[in-house]
């Protein structure tokens, strides 16, 4: 089973921030009843919110960052890794239809040998482009899917981290102006609310990245399926010819 993208993870850091920053409904109360500390207190959370908002940014910057590597590392393994198991089974290839030369007794049997070396090598090179083709095209669409969850993302966020940006900056000027502080504390609470909706509206239409996911390795197996059988008649065909010259 396929694991999500790691960059799918940096969005739900983001996320999770996102939901924390609302002050709760008791707390909305104490401060009413408290009007005289309302701007201390409201400036100490304005804070409290904007610092958290840097270090949810700067894990996101670190997780991709790290996502990124990981891709790397593992391309590097992989290509290693086909590099290695194609190499040994061209040389099982060569051993085996070396053996079939050798067992051949007259020209046309030589002959044979040869054209069935050439099917088997044409079948297993386009296979192998096949499948390498696949891959890649796998890849581009699961990295579009990525992208076009990030960007959808990346501007709900925007939004919300300048619904918020705008209510502080509005509690800061309301308390210098000296602002009834009912009104100020009341318009911080609903400036938060309506940013965390905003956002919370959004992650419920957002569709989610395993649907596209789940699709695309499906189409994958199809045609990873679809490559094999070819491959598997080439091969039953070359095998049938060359019979008709050993009976």
């Amino acid at each position: 089973m396929m694991k999500l993208p790691i960059s799918f993870i940096s969005l739900a850091i983001i996320s999770s921030a996102v939901l924390l920053f609302l002050p709760n409904v008791s707390g909305a109360q104490e401060l009413s009843e408290r009007e005289e500390s309302v701007c201390e207190v409201l400036e100490q959370r304005a804070s409290e919110i904007q610092k958290n908002l840097e270090e949810r940014a700067l894990a996101v910057v670190e997780v991709q960052a790290k996502h990124q590597l990981n891709i790397s590392e593992r391309r590097i393994k992989l290509g290693e890794s086909a590099v290695a198991h194609r190499a040994k089974a061209d040389i099982d290839r060569t051993i085996a239809i070396n053996a079939m030369s050798e067992i051949a007794e007259t020209k046309i049997e030589q002959a044979a040998v040869e054209t069935y070396r050439q099917a088997v090598d044409a079948a297993t090179a386009k296979r192998r482009d096949n499948f390498d083709a696949a891959r890649l095209d796998f890849l581009n669409k699961l990295i579009d899917i990525n992208q076009d969850h990030y960007t959808a993302t990346e501007a709900a966020v925007l939004k919300f981290r300048t619904k918020v940006a705008t209510t502080i900056s509005y509690t800061r000027n309301a308390c210098q102006q000296n602002t009834f502080k009912g009104v100020v504390h009341a318009e911080f609470v609903k400036g938060l609310q309506d940013a965390r909706l905003g956002y919370i509206s959004f992650r419920a239409e957002l569709k989610h990245p395993r649907q596209g996911l789940k699709f695309l390795i499906e189409e994958r197996s199809t045609v990873y399926k679809t490559i094999v059988t070819d491959f598997e008649e080439e091969m039953q065909t070359a095998r049938d010819e060359l019979r008709l010259v050993f009976k």
